[in-house]
């Protein structure tokens, strides 16, 4: 009985990790790389710590993270991978999908959010749809990340924009 019982739930686990969908996180196979916002908008350089962030729901209001996050490669421009998701919905049932990248090179950190997407992930096999591409609204494209400016250099932009205003009304 309990060896009935037993392969009873691994047939149950492994139909349903066969019924999630798929999707390839990776942007090695297209020519729109990433950029940093350096001034001579540079390529993502394969130095420094880069983070890309991929979250998904079922609605553009309701987007969870996945976990874990992506690293750079070694290539300029592009995110590690070939890199195969499975996603805790079925293949075939469009989502909503958004990319977060953040990372720091010479002390100077960088960021991009991405606009929501909708993408149709795959059944089978792998690596299941890519996410990259030139499909404007199904596919991420190439992107730059800007500059975040440290929370000291707002504070002081602040301080020096207040002290104008004060100096402007004492005058008057």
């Amino acid at each position: 009985m309990k060896i009935k019982s037993i392969i009873a739930i691994l047939a149950v686990s492994a139909a349903s990790v066969f019924g999630q969908g798929l999707v390839n996180f990776q942007n090695s196979t297209i020519s729109s790389p990433i950029r940093i916002n350096d001034g001579s908008n540079s390529l993502l350089p394969t130095t420094g710590t880069w983070d890309f962030f991929f979250k998904y729901g079922t609605s553009a209001g309701n987007l969870n993270f996945t976990s874990p996050s992506f690293a750079n490669s070694t290539t300029a421009g592009r995110i590690a991978g070939n890199t195969t998701l499975s996603l805790s919905t079925s293949g075939g049932t469009p989502i909503f999908a958004q990319l977060y990248a953040t990372g720091t090179v010479n002390s100077v950190t960088y960021g991009y959010l991405s606009s929501v997407i909708t993408v149709t992930p795959s059944t089978a096999p792998s690596p299941g749809t890519p996410m990259f591409g030139a499909a404007v609204g199904t596919q991420f494209q190439g992107f730059t990340m800007q500059p975040i400016p440290e929370p000291s250099t707002i504070a002081l932009g602040s301080i020096g924009l207040a002290s104008l205003l004060f100096l402007r009304r004492r005058n008057s």
